[in-house]
């Protein structure tokens, strides 16, 4: 596939983390997409094939044809909406190491939230300004992990994620909630995200992502 932009990211690893966090890859793809002048992103998907231990490049595909035969080389695939038009972002280490590291609280982030187990469900008040895509993260954590620990299995990585970003931009409080709708096992969980009643995406958490 033809690459016809790509941009340079400064990441730091947040806390304890020895990789490169979903947030950061998405908050860093946004800086790419302000820098390639596409517009603004209405909604994000991203597929994460393996953890970035490293600083990353993301580089902007001419189309989406031959996606399938590079995503091996890629960490993650991010398919993106900017208006009418939908472009293809392939994140990728670049050989630099991460040497900064952030404090990164997210117990705090969803301080209040609730988790209703019989309706394998977590409920949070969301309000304007919040960091969406982090609370969606850290919210949606808790309830895997709750629902399905990691005693004798392995650690939860964030694998997919699918959000309508036009039905995040609040003007007022909205109660967010997330359902784990389907898993495979203890391997894979995939998570309804809804706003005040309204589906706007989808996420799914993995423990086979290295």
């Amino acid at each position: 596939m033809d690459i016809t932009k790509s941009y340079d990211a400064n990441f730091v690893f947040l806390e304890n983390r020895s990789y490169v966090h979903v947030s950061s890859m998405t908050h860093g793809l946004f800086e790419a997409v302000k820098s390639w002048s596409l517009g603004h992103v209405e909604r994000v998907q991203v597929n994460v094939h393996s953890l970035l231990k490293e600083q990353g490049r993301y580089d902007l595909f001419h189309s989406e044809s031959g996606k399938e035969h590079v995503k091996k080389e890629y960490n993650a695939i991010f398919r993106l909406q900017c208006g009418r038009n939908v472009y293809f972002v392939g994140l990728q280490g670049r050989g630099e190491p991460v040497v900064v590291s952030e404090p990164y609280d997210e117990k705090k982030l969803i301080a209040g939230c609730e988790i209703i187990k019989d309706r394998k469900s977590a409920t949070l008040m969301l309000h304007p300004d919040a960091l969406v895509i982090n609370i969606i993260i850290a919210l949606n954590k808790k309830l895997v992990y709750t629902l399905f620990p990691s005693e004798g299995y392995g650690q939860w990585f964030l694998a997919r994620y699918d959000l309508d970003l036009r039905k995040t931009r609040l003007i007022e409080p909205a109660l967010l909630e997330i359902e784990v709708v389907g898993n495979i096992g203890a391997t894979n969980t995939n998570s309804a995200i809804r706003l005040d009643g309204e589906s706007i995406g989808s996420i799914y958490f993995s423990r086979n992502i290295k």
